[in-house]
């Protein structure tokens, strides 16, 4: 995923015969934060404001439960319908993101990985960054997938770097994310603490997940136990990191995890077995980052997003 130059034609996504679904990660005061975020995840509130503001007057905002009965073909939205999602559970879209949403009216569906609400864990990119942001090494060698020696000597150098690690371990099968995460930490920064920067690392509590879940623009859905690409798992391990979600957000959260985000969400991320299950857990609605509308008849487990920030 590329940062966008700029979203002032976003509403050019909004048409007569399909919903769009807008994918963001945070909101932050600013948005310029270094290597931190040099992929744009989190974007400044100015901008998100711009964003909301523009969406609401060229379109009609539902709510996931109207997107849902639209491609269910129980009702149809009004032409040129959107709506916004969030994934990851960052602190910040509850502290920053929601109250522009309730400003403009605009519902929002927030998918969270419940390992991060948990235990405030960051995802293993982030800890990439955060260590890579702040190492004193001014070149580093890694074993597979990101196999061979990369200079750390400037700021281009390690966004290279991180481009390079992003894109090789997503495409790996045979890597545990979260192991390479650690591997590649120690050796950046050894026994030194991760930096913390409370804009981009802090995550919701359960507390929080229900006081945005309690809001009736809102609702909250599952985006995995712990993030790993759920379609590189074994059948038994993907039973178990979306069944422990969606559990630990009914009864620590207290809401219905009625939708789904897949981790990822490209295609080989997810699967029909994976479907399957989300099913028997009595989940609606699967979304992916498959760029596209949404329309009557469209399967609701393969719901498309257009990629924000």
């Amino acid at each position: 995923m590329k940062r966008r130059n700029s979203f002032a034609d976003l509403d050019a996504q909004l048409n007569d015969d399909a919903v769009a679904v807008f994918l963001f990660h945070g909101v932050t005061e600013l948005d310029d934060f270094g290597i931190r975020n040099y992929t744009g995840k989190h974007i400044a509130l100015d901008t998100f404001v711009n964003i909301v503001k523009l969406l609401s007057s060229s379109g009609h905002a539902v709510s996931m439960d109207e997107l849902y009965a639209h491609v269910s073909g129980s009702q149809t939205c009004p032409k040129r319908s959107f709506h916004i999602t969030f994934d990851d559970g960052f602190w910040n879209n509850l502290s920053v993101a929601a109250p522009i949403l309730q400003d403009f009216s605009v519902p929002a569906t927030f998918y969270v990985t419940s390992d991060f609400v948990e235990f405030g864990s960051r995802s293993w990119i982030d800890r990439i960054e955060a260590a890579v942001a702040s190492t004193p090494l001014k070149q580093i060698s890694c074993p597979q997938p990101v196999e061979g020696s990369y200079p750390l000597a400037t700021a281009v150098d390690r966004i290279h770097f991180l481009q390079q690690v992003r894109a090789k371990v997503k495409a790996s099968r045979e890597t545990d994310p979260d192991a390479f995460a650690d591997m590649l930490v120690d050796g950046l920064i050894g026994s030194k603490e991760l930096d913390f920067v409370e804009p981009l690392d802090r995550k919701l509590s359960w507390k929080e997940v229900r006081q945005l879940d309690s809001h009736h623009l809102f609702c909250v859905g599952g985006h995995g136990q712990t993030h790993r690409i759920l379609g590189y798992l074994p059948h038994e391990e993907m039973e178990e990191e979306v069944s422990h979600c969606i559990s630990s957000l009914r009864s620590m959260g207290g809401v219905a995890a009625e939708h789904f985000s897949y981790p990822e969400g490209f295609v080989g991320s997810y699967s029909r077995r994976l479907v399957d299950f989300l099913g028997e857990l009595n989940v609606n609605t699967g979304v992916t980052t498959i760029p596209g509308g949404n329309s009557s008849g469209q399967d609701p487990f393969e719901l498309r997003r257009i990629f924000v920030a």
